[in-house]
Protein backbone atom coordinates (compact mmCIF):
# COMPACT_ATOMS: atom_id res chain seq x y z
CA UNK A 1 0.00 0.00 0.00
CA UNK A 2 2.87 2.32 0.82
CA UNK A 3 4.54 1.57 -2.51
CA UNK A 4 1.40 2.54 -4.42
CA UNK A 5 1.19 5.83 -2.51
CA UNK A 6 4.85 6.61 -3.29
CA UNK A 7 4.36 5.89 -7.00
CA UNK A 8 1.29 8.16 -7.12
CA UNK A 9 3.25 10.96 -5.42
CA UNK A 10 6.11 10.67 -7.95
CA UNK A 11 3.62 10.70 -10.84
CA UNK A 12 1.93 13.86 -9.53
CA UNK A 13 5.28 15.63 -9.04
CA UNK A 14 6.37 14.69 -12.57
CA UNK A 15 3.17 16.07 -14.03
CA UNK A 16 3.63 19.32 -12.12
CA UNK A 17 7.19 19.66 -13.43
CA UNK A 18 5.98 19.28 -17.01
CA UNK A 19 2.72 21.26 -16.86
CA UNK A 20 3.79 23.91 -14.35
CA UNK A 21 6.09 25.95 -16.62
CA UNK A 22 3.53 25.71 -19.45
CA UNK A 23 0.78 27.06 -17.17
CA UNK A 24 2.99 29.94 -16.00
CA UNK A 25 3.91 30.95 -19.60
CA UNK A 26 0.26 30.76 -20.70
CA UNK A 27 -1.77 32.17 -17.77
CA UNK A 28 0.80 34.48 -16.11
CA UNK A 29 3.18 35.66 -18.85
CA UNK A 30 0.62 35.41 -21.67
CA UNK A 31 2.99 34.00 -24.27
CA UNK A 32 0.04 32.67 -26.24
CA UNK A 33 -1.34 36.23 -26.63
CA UNK A 34 1.87 37.84 -27.87
CA UNK A 35 2.43 38.75 -31.53
CA UNK A 36 5.09 36.90 -33.47
CA UNK A 37 8.49 38.62 -33.32
CA UNK A 38 9.35 40.62 -36.42
CA UNK A 39 11.59 38.99 -39.00
CA UNK A 40 14.98 40.34 -39.98
CA UNK A 41 14.98 43.74 -41.64
CA UNK A 42 15.32 43.59 -45.42
CA UNK A 43 18.83 44.24 -46.70
CA UNK A 44 19.18 46.89 -49.37
CA UNK A 45 21.66 45.86 -52.09
CA UNK A 46 22.77 48.37 -54.69
CA UNK A 47 23.98 46.73 -57.88
CA UNK A 48 26.43 48.56 -60.14
CA UNK A 49 25.10 49.76 -63.45
CA UNK A 50 25.76 47.15 -66.10
CA UNK A 51 27.25 48.75 -69.21
CA UNK A 52 27.42 46.26 -72.09
CA UNK A 53 30.58 46.06 -74.17
CA UNK A 54 29.92 47.43 -77.65
CA UNK A 55 29.74 44.64 -80.20
CA UNK A 56 29.54 44.59 -83.95
CA UNK A 57 26.05 44.86 -85.39
CA UNK A 58 24.71 42.61 -88.12
CA UNK A 59 25.63 43.67 -91.63
CA UNK A 60 22.97 45.56 -93.54
CA UNK A 61 22.76 46.86 -97.11
CA UNK A 62 25.82 48.42 -98.71
CA UNK A 63 25.72 52.16 -99.28
CA UNK A 64 28.18 54.94 -100.08
CA UNK A 65 28.56 57.90 -97.73
CA UNK A 66 28.92 61.47 -98.93
CA UNK A 67 32.67 61.25 -98.29
CA UNK A 68 33.02 58.15 -100.46
CA UNK A 69 33.65 55.78 -97.53
CA UNK A 70 32.05 52.38 -98.06
CA UNK A 71 29.43 51.67 -95.43
CA UNK A 72 27.35 48.67 -94.29
CA UNK A 73 24.00 50.11 -93.25
CA UNK A 74 25.15 52.92 -90.96
CA UNK A 75 28.52 51.31 -90.18
CA UNK A 76 31.88 50.94 -91.88
CA UNK A 77 33.08 47.38 -92.42
CA UNK A 78 36.62 46.21 -91.65
CA UNK A 79 37.50 42.85 -93.21
CA UNK A 80 39.73 40.55 -91.13
CA UNK A 81 41.69 37.82 -92.91
CA UNK A 82 41.09 34.45 -91.27
CA UNK A 83 41.33 32.59 -94.59
CA UNK A 84 45.12 32.27 -94.43
CA UNK A 85 45.23 30.64 -90.97
CA UNK A 86 46.01 33.66 -88.84
CA UNK A 87 47.79 33.23 -85.53
CA UNK A 88 45.02 34.91 -83.49
CA UNK A 89 41.43 34.02 -82.63
CA UNK A 90 38.28 36.09 -82.93
CA UNK A 91 38.17 36.23 -79.13
CA UNK A 92 41.56 37.94 -79.03
CA UNK A 93 40.24 40.57 -81.43
CA UNK A 94 37.24 41.45 -79.25
CA UNK A 95 38.92 44.56 -77.73
CA UNK A 96 39.52 45.80 -81.27
CA UNK A 97 35.92 44.98 -82.25
CA UNK A 98 34.64 46.95 -79.24
CA UNK A 99 36.83 49.96 -80.04
CA UNK A 100 35.72 49.97 -83.67
CA UNK A 101 32.05 49.58 -82.70
CA UNK A 102 32.34 52.76 -80.63
CA UNK A 103 33.52 54.50 -83.79
CA UNK A 104 30.75 53.16 -86.00
CA UNK A 105 32.65 50.27 -87.61
CA UNK A 106 32.33 46.49 -87.48
CA UNK A 107 34.74 43.60 -87.93
CA UNK A 108 33.84 41.17 -90.71
CA UNK A 109 35.74 37.87 -90.51
CA UNK A 110 36.73 36.27 -93.82
CA UNK A 111 37.26 32.56 -93.12
CA UNK A 112 37.59 31.20 -96.66
CA UNK A 113 35.62 28.44 -98.34
CA UNK A 114 37.68 25.23 -98.21
CA UNK A 115 38.21 22.10 -96.12
CA UNK A 116 41.52 22.29 -94.24
CA UNK A 117 41.84 18.49 -94.33
CA UNK A 118 42.14 18.61 -98.13
CA UNK A 119 45.14 20.97 -98.14
CA UNK A 120 48.69 19.89 -99.02
CA UNK A 121 51.84 21.21 -97.27
CA UNK A 122 54.05 23.71 -99.08
CA UNK A 123 57.63 22.61 -98.41
CA UNK A 124 59.10 25.45 -100.49
CA UNK A 125 58.28 27.99 -97.78
CA UNK A 126 59.86 28.17 -94.34
CA UNK A 127 57.63 27.62 -91.33
CA UNK A 128 54.18 26.05 -91.22
CA UNK A 129 52.51 26.56 -94.58
CA UNK A 130 49.77 24.95 -96.64
CA UNK A 131 48.82 25.28 -100.29
CA UNK A 132 45.48 27.06 -100.41
CA UNK A 133 43.07 27.18 -103.35
CA UNK A 134 42.76 30.45 -105.26
CA UNK A 135 40.55 32.75 -103.19
CA UNK A 136 40.93 35.93 -105.24
CA UNK A 137 37.33 35.97 -106.52
CA UNK A 138 35.93 35.57 -103.02
CA UNK A 139 38.36 38.20 -101.71
CA UNK A 140 37.20 40.70 -104.33
CA UNK A 141 33.58 40.13 -103.31
CA UNK A 142 34.31 40.64 -99.63
CA UNK A 143 36.44 43.74 -100.18
CA UNK A 144 33.72 45.33 -102.31
CA UNK A 145 31.86 46.30 -99.15
CA UNK A 146 34.84 47.10 -96.91
CA UNK A 147 36.71 50.28 -96.06
CA UNK A 148 39.73 48.51 -94.54
CA UNK A 149 41.41 45.12 -94.23
CA UNK A 150 43.43 43.63 -91.38
CA UNK A 151 45.93 40.77 -91.77
CA UNK A 152 47.48 39.36 -88.57
CA UNK A 153 50.44 36.95 -88.76
CA UNK A 154 49.27 34.60 -91.52
CA UNK A 155 50.57 31.04 -91.55
CA UNK A 156 49.98 30.65 -95.31
CA UNK A 157 51.05 32.88 -98.17
CA UNK A 158 48.88 35.01 -100.41
CA UNK A 159 49.02 34.04 -104.08
CA UNK A 160 49.62 36.51 -106.93
CA UNK A 161 45.93 36.87 -107.82
CA UNK A 162 45.00 37.67 -104.22
CA UNK A 163 47.83 40.20 -103.95
CA UNK A 164 46.62 41.92 -107.11
CA UNK A 165 43.10 42.23 -105.67
CA UNK A 166 44.46 43.67 -102.41
CA UNK A 167 46.72 46.16 -104.22
CA UNK A 168 43.77 47.37 -106.30
CA UNK A 169 41.75 47.79 -103.10
CA UNK A 170 44.46 50.01 -101.56
CA UNK A 171 44.87 52.04 -104.76
CA UNK A 172 41.11 52.65 -104.67
CA UNK A 173 41.44 54.27 -101.23
CA UNK A 174 41.07 51.21 -99.00
CA UNK A 175 43.09 50.94 -95.80
CA UNK A 176 45.37 48.00 -94.99
CA UNK A 177 46.76 47.02 -91.58
CA UNK A 178 49.42 44.27 -91.50
CA UNK A 179 50.51 42.91 -88.12
CA UNK A 180 53.48 40.58 -87.61
CA UNK A 181 53.59 39.23 -84.06
CA UNK A 182 56.88 37.50 -83.10
CA UNK A 183 55.15 36.00 -80.05
CA UNK A 184 53.26 33.60 -82.36
CA UNK A 185 55.45 30.58 -83.02
CA UNK A 186 55.71 28.61 -86.24
CA UNK A 187 55.23 31.60 -88.55
CA UNK A 188 58.00 32.72 -90.89
CA UNK A 189 58.44 36.46 -91.33
CA UNK A 190 58.92 35.70 -95.04
CA UNK A 191 55.23 34.81 -95.25
CA UNK A 192 54.25 38.24 -93.94
CA UNK A 193 56.80 40.03 -96.13
CA UNK A 194 55.39 38.45 -99.28
CA UNK A 195 52.22 40.36 -98.47
CA UNK A 196 53.89 43.53 -97.16
CA UNK A 197 56.69 44.11 -99.69
CA UNK A 198 54.42 45.13 -102.60
CA UNK A 199 53.34 48.02 -100.37
CA UNK A 200 56.92 49.07 -99.59
CA UNK A 201 57.06 47.56 -96.08
CA UNK A 202 59.53 44.98 -94.77
CA UNK A 203 59.31 43.31 -91.36
CA UNK A 204 62.69 42.33 -89.93
CA UNK A 205 63.21 38.92 -88.38
CA UNK A 206 63.54 38.63 -84.61
CA UNK A 207 61.81 40.61 -81.87
CA UNK A 208 62.37 43.82 -79.94
CA UNK A 209 63.39 43.70 -76.29
CA UNK A 210 64.37 46.17 -73.61
CA UNK A 211 66.01 45.09 -70.34
CA UNK A 212 66.19 48.64 -68.98
CA UNK A 213 62.71 50.03 -69.61
CA UNK A 214 59.78 47.66 -70.02
CA UNK A 215 56.30 46.89 -68.73
CA UNK A 216 57.12 43.97 -66.40
CA UNK A 217 58.63 41.90 -69.24
CA UNK A 218 61.62 42.56 -71.46
CA UNK A 219 59.56 42.07 -74.67
CA UNK A 220 57.05 44.74 -73.56
CA UNK A 221 59.00 47.64 -75.03
CA UNK A 222 58.32 51.39 -74.69
CA UNK A 223 57.58 53.64 -77.65
CA UNK A 224 58.74 57.22 -78.14
CA UNK A 225 59.19 59.77 -80.91
CA UNK A 226 55.45 60.10 -81.63
CA UNK A 227 54.70 62.15 -84.72
CA UNK A 228 52.22 62.70 -87.52
CA UNK A 229 48.96 60.82 -86.75
CA UNK A 230 50.44 59.50 -83.48
CA UNK A 231 51.48 62.91 -82.15
CA UNK A 232 48.53 62.91 -79.74
CA UNK A 233 50.13 60.01 -77.86
CA UNK A 234 53.24 61.98 -76.91
CA UNK A 235 52.12 62.43 -73.28
CA UNK A 236 51.09 58.79 -72.82
CA UNK A 237 53.08 55.70 -71.86
CA UNK A 238 52.80 53.30 -74.80
CA UNK A 239 54.30 49.80 -74.70
CA UNK A 240 54.18 47.21 -77.48
CA UNK A 241 53.73 43.63 -76.30
CA UNK A 242 55.62 41.72 -78.99
CA UNK A 243 57.02 43.75 -81.90
CA UNK A 244 59.52 43.77 -84.75
CA UNK A 245 61.55 46.42 -86.51
CA UNK A 246 59.96 47.71 -89.70
CA UNK A 247 61.76 49.17 -92.70
CA UNK A 248 61.09 50.24 -96.26
CA UNK A 249 59.15 53.16 -97.70
CA UNK A 250 57.37 54.04 -94.48
CA UNK A 251 56.23 57.19 -92.72
CA UNK A 252 57.25 56.45 -89.14
CA UNK A 253 54.64 57.27 -86.50
CA UNK A 254 56.71 56.25 -83.47
CA UNK A 255 60.08 54.73 -82.64
CA UNK A 256 61.50 52.47 -79.96
CA UNK A 257 63.59 53.83 -77.10
CA UNK A 258 67.39 54.01 -77.27
CA UNK A 259 67.57 51.17 -74.74
CA UNK A 260 65.57 48.84 -77.02
CA UNK A 261 67.37 46.19 -79.08
CA UNK A 262 66.36 43.66 -81.74
CA UNK A 263 67.12 39.97 -81.41
CA UNK A 264 67.55 39.77 -85.17
CA UNK A 265 70.58 42.10 -85.22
Amino acid sequence: MRNNRTSLTVLILGALLVLGPLAVRTMVLGYNRRAAPPGPAPVSITLPEMIPTPTAAAAGNLSISSTGTKMVGDQRKVLVDMAHFTGVTTGQLQPLAAALAQRGAILDYWTGDFDAQDLEPDYAVNGVNLILPDQSEQLAQRLAGASAMIVVTSYTTWDDAELAILQAFVRDGGNLLIISDPEISGVSVDTTNRLAQPFGVVFEDGYLYDRTRNDEHFTHVPMTGFQDQASGLAEKAIFLYGSRSVGGQINSQMTSAESTWSSGC
